[in-house]
């Protein structure tokens, strides 16, 4: 591979240039001004240009200079002629995009095909050219893009979603089984079809706008093929609406195959076939969502926001802008100009940057999927991905720096000290200072000494005399009962003991002493007897012992139904001893642990921030509910998982926390505590160091990756 030098600023004055081979000129309207769609046939990249670039660069056929060049420019365009400055500029453009070369540069940028890079997070396996086939398919398919067709669909995806929404908490349950081992057959499968269904609707709309398909094949992204096709034809269509149609096909055919999936889900009674749907609607839905509409990847996204724009080739605008001003930054360069201004030049600035984090961020977090996901290996596979994204640049850019070297030491100089001024600090913020935030924890307010009332006596409840939520006193009758049985009992045994007094009497005036005591003994245990009963009577009133609010939810309700002996029938709190119940996860156990007497900050719905106090945390995490009230199907942040009571404990509750947490208890002030009401959620915030951010970002990713698959494989076993 020859590689061709680029001219420095001052060589372009004194060079004649020429147009590279393999460029199409398609003349466009934007509005009132007339401008120019630029192919790169060879490589499928497009440029805008306005008419003044256009005639400007295409005067270049390797016999015309620069000073030629913008003389007869300027006699065209008059008064709209080029400066030197502008021309210049524009050159160096055409150059760093591959448009211009020397005559002598030999085989030129565009045109020599480099090595692919090998890289195990993105491969490209190009299969050839479908567009002979695709007019075949056209008449069989592109009834589906019409407008009623559309409308149709807009219809069909508004009501699934509103059914997915209305059923997310278990659309979020059986999604779990994604992540199982024994399931990735049926989701590879279903990738691969859906995948299919995508490029084909991208390429038949398309077709259907008149365009070709160059080129179809495969990318694997982390050994997970993609099925790609070559659209790029659709830049020469005059409606940006045509090309933002060709650019969105592909989604909108994934999301109507969601939605007809989840009418499905929802009727089907079928467990594999509800797995199926649950993996359909995941990966033609949601994926399709954060991925492909993704305007920060190459995707159909960046395309639409392309179009959306007016802004072709955004991405490779931005990432010039990104090195050029790197290039500034460090060796003191003077940075090209883009090709647009203003807004847009803004708007190109931002895309570079934001696109670059999110390349950095991809990059690391494909690493640690690996890595999780094929242990040691996935080592191997991250490092091997690391050489293969970073290697080749590496290697151009040396070149380029110790050709800098040669030329302008006291560049490398400025390089090399802010390159340590900016990179040091930064990595040791990253990898070495811990992460100063806070950890945040559900809680639920309740009572502190909750008096919970039971039935002493079991009967019918006869009258509710108190409210819900009402304060009551030490004695306050709060439920009044009836027995029936009991009171025929205690009647009859009142006239027993009259009857056995007057036994009692009649053989003490016939002077027989004996049976007259035995008469009397026998008297004694009717009358212990009356006293349990009056006792068991009493009971049938049931009153508050302590001073405090009445918990009893449609108590009223209740009222002529049978209670045994036991019952809970209501509660009563003191409303200015409560405490937060909060569910802490395993990683923040041992912070909140150590701050066991000191103040954690809660925020409350109607309170805001309040404050409290760590009294306790359990020494093992449960899968237990802490408080049903902090869980997903009582509205609560806790996810859990459906379960069978267990025969010797019934009353258990009927689901399991999915992650195991400790419990912890907050006391709260009197003052803050009359103010909050029992049920309240809330977050407890404990003021904290966390692991650097790198190590934070990397535990948590990893966390989030192996809860995944364990969830996966408990919920295998459970089947």
């Amino acid at each position: 591979m020859v590689e061709q030098r680029l001219p420095s600023t001052e060589d372009l004055g004194r060079m004649k240039l020429r147009l590279v081979g393999g460029l199409l000129f398609s003349p466009q309207v934007d509005g009132a001004q007339p401008v120019y769609h630029v192919e790169i046939t060879h490589s499928g990249k497009f440029f805008r240009i306005g008419y003044a670039e256009y005639l400007f660069l295409s005067l270049f056929d390797g016999d015309t200079t620069l000073a030629a060049a913008i003389s007869l420019t300027a006699r065209k365009l008059k008064s709209d002629a080029f400066s030197e400055s502008d021309a210049l500029r524009t050159c160096q453009w055409g150059i760093d995009n591959g448009l211009l070369e020397a005559p002598d540069a030999g085989t030129s940028r565009t045109e020599a095909k480099g090595r692919r890079e090998l890289n195990p997070f993105w491969a490209k396996l190009p299969l050839g050219s479908p567009d002979h086939w695709l007019d075949l398919l056209l008449p069989l398919f592109s009834w589906m893009l019409s407008p009623l067709v559309v409308g149709l669909c807009v219809v069909l995806l508004t009501y699934s979603g509103l059914m997915l929404a209305s059923s997310w908490s278990r659309y979020e349950s059986q999604s779990i089984a994604i992540w199982d081992a024994t399931n990735w057959l049926w989701i590879g499968l279903a990738w691969i079809g859906l995948k299919g269904v995508h490029e084909l609707a991208h390429a038949i709309a398309c077709k259907r706008h008149g365009g070709s398909v160059r080129e179809t094949g495969l990318i694997f992204i982390l050994f997970a093929p993609m099925a790609y096709v070559d659209v790029t034809s659709s830049w020469r269509f005059a409606s940006r609406w045509q090309r933002i149609q060709v650019a969105s096909a592909g989604m909108w055919a994934e999301l109507v195959i969601a939605a007809v999936a989840i009418l499905f889900w929802e009727r089907t009674d079928s467990l594999w076939a509800g797995r199926l749907c649950i993996d359909i609607i995941t990966m033609a839905g949601l994926s399709t969502i954060l991925f492909n509409a993704n305007p920060l990847m190459k995707f159909d996204g960046y395309y639409i926001l392309s179009d959306l724009t007016g802004i072709p080739n955004l991405a490779t605008s931005g990432s010039q802008f990104v090195t050029s001003l790197l290039r500034r930054l460090f060796l003191g360069q003077a940075v090209p100009p883009l090709p647009f201004t203003g807004c847009k030049g803004l708007f190109i600035r931002g895309y570079g940057i934001a696109a670059a984090f999110w390349k950095v961020l991809v990059t690391v977090s494909l690493g640690i999927a690996a890595s999780v996901l094929f242990h040691g290996f996935g080592l191997l596979i991250t490092a091997f991905g690391v050489i293969g994204w970073i290697g080749r640049p590496a290697v151009n850019a040396f070149r380029a720096l110790r050709s800098q070297w040669s030329t302008h030491p006291g560049r490398m100089l400025r390089g090399a000290f802010l390159g340590l001024f900016i990179t040091v600090p930064l990595a040791y913020a990253l990898f070495v200072l811990p992460c100063p935030g806070a950890m945040s924890a559900p809680g639920i307010v309740e009572f502190t000494d909750l008096q919970v009332v039971r039935v002493a006596t079991p009967g019918f409840i006869e009258e509710v005399l108190v409210d819900d939520g009402q304060r009551v006193e030490p004695g306050t009758l709060l439920i009044r009962l009836h027995n029936p049985e009991l009171l025929v009992e205690y009647r009859d045994m009142i006239l027993s003991i009259e009857q056995s007094e007057a036994r009692r009497i009649e053989f003490a005036n016939a002077q027989k002493v004996g049976e007259a005591q035995i008469e009397g003994r026998s008297q004694q245990s009717l009358r212990e007897r009356l006293a349990q009963l009056q006792q068991r009577l009493d009971g049938l009133n049931i009153r508050a012992t302590t001073t405090g609010r009445v918990i009893a939810r449609r108590l009223d309700e209740r009222v002529g139904t049978w209670v045994d002996e036991g019952a809970e029938v209501a509660m009563v709190g003191d409303e200015e001893h409560k405490e937060v119940l909060i569910a802490v996860l395993q990683q923040d156990s041992e912070a909140f642990r150590n701050a066991i007497g000191q103040p954690v900050r809660i925020r409350t719905s109607s309170q805001g921030m309040v404050q409290g106090i760590v009294q306790t945390v359990t020494p093992r995490a449960t899968t237990v509910p802490i408080h049903e009230g902090l869980t997903g199907p009582y509205g609560g942040p806790l996810a859990v998982k459906s379960r069978e009571p267990s025969e010797s404990s019934p009353e258990e509750s009927e689901f399991d926390l999915v992650q195991p947490m400790f419990r912890a208890t907050l006391r709260i002030d009197p003052k803050d505590a009359s103010r909050l009401s029992a049920g309240e959620r809330g977050d407890a915030r404990l003021q904290t160091t966390r692991p650097p951010a790198a190590l934070l970002f990397y535990r948590s990713l990893t966390h989030w990756l192996e809860q995944k698959l364990q969830e996966a494989e408990e919920l295998e076993e459970a089947e």
